[in-house]
């Protein structure tokens, strides 16, 4: 079976906006006793009459794919079945992927804005630990494109406060926030995160998710796509309080996994962030940093010493970090 990073980025990808794409392209990294499951810990099983109607977040991404071909008739007869079952978490899928990819061309940004905020503000209110919340398709941005909704993001923002002020010693759910709040309010994400990680200490995937959080924190990273790739940054981000503190936390962390994942990204996001951004962000050493770090906290794992030689090929390194891969990796 897989283990490590290497599920994890299969896992995650599937789970949270793609977004583990780009990696899976250009690195194999695993950490030894990562799980092969998404979430371990769970202190509030969901309900089968209600969450259990969409199984995880694979099956959420596929209805709210589904959705987006859905006709003008199919659509309000989702809406009205939600009027009597409004626990139908898979026709809210279905119409989460519809308003989000189809809509605007038919009804128009405002209206459109309106029905997705609608259905996102419901199910956070009333489903908080269901996967639906990892999708593309459930968030909302205060500025930057059409879909942009900043008094719907105020509205979320206040809905998942008070979720992890009544459930905050349930994993899902402060995952689920943290998911919502990792481009607009990086601080909270991460600290959402860390409070996961107390929680479920053993569950790699969650140490995954805050090195991930971790390394877009550095970058200053404002917007991604639908295949997981950033699309903009700030340098005014990458050299504030939160990036210096998402720094400072990976220095002094001796998480094997969150250290992985996060150089792993710095290094892969961060070259595409460097065009972005035409060389103001450059966190290079930093993700060498990390990488190195990774290989000696976890010596027997394999694959992060071939990754630091792909490193290798592509980049000049120090001396140093040369006789540290060297020493490492077995010959072949």
């Amino acid at each position: 079976m897989p283990t490590g990073l290497t599920m994890f980025l299969a896992v995650w990808g599937a789970i949270h906006l793609r977004c583990a794409l780009l990696l899976v392209a250009g690195l194999s990294v695993s950490v030894s006793g990562a799980i092969a499951e998404p979430i371990v810990v769970q202190q509030t099983a969901p309900s089968p009459s209600t969450v259990g109607r969409i199984p995880d977040a694979v099956s959420a991404a596929r209805l709210a794919r589904d959705g987006q071909r859905l006709s003008a008739e199919q659509v309000k007869a989702l809406e009205g079945r939600l009027e009597t079952t409004p626990d139908d978490l898979p026709a809210r899928a279905r119409l989460l992927g519809y308003y989000f990819a189809t809509a605007i061309k038919i009804a128009g940004p405002e209206a459109t804005r309106t029905a997705r905020r609608r259905h996102i503000l419901w199910v956070i209110e009333h489903h908080p630990e269901s996967d639906l919340t990892t999708l593309s398709e459930f968030t909302i941005d205060r500025a930057g494109h059409a879909l942009a909704d900043a008094d719907g993001y105020g509205q979320a923002r206040t809905l998942w406060l008070d979720q992890i002020r009544q459930r905050n010693d349930d994993v899902r759910v402060l995952l689920h926030a943290a998911a919502f709040f990792r481009l607009p309010d990086k601080a909270l994400a991460l600290t959402l995160l860390k409070q996961a990680v107390q929680l479920a200490p053993r569950d790699s995937d969650i140490a995954s998710r805050l090195g991930y959080a971790y390394a877009i924190s550095v970058l200053g990273i404002t917007m991604i796509n639908n295949n997981g790739l950033p699309m903009s940054a700030s340098p005014a981000d990458a050299a504030g309080e939160v990036a210096q503190t998402a720094i400072n936390d990976l220095r002094a962390s001796s998480n094997p996994v969150v250290i992985a994942v996060a150089g792993s990204v710095l290094s892969q996001y961060g070259a595409i962030v460097g065009v972005l951004t035409k060389g103001a962000i450059n966190q290079d050493a930093l993700a060498e940093e990390l990488l190195v770090r990774a290989t000696a906290l976890s010596p027997n794992d394999p694959s992060l010493p071939r990754s630091l030689r792909s490193r290798l090929r592509r980049r000049r390194w120090s001396s140093t970090v040369r006789r540290t891969i060297v020493r490492r990796t077995p010959m072949r």
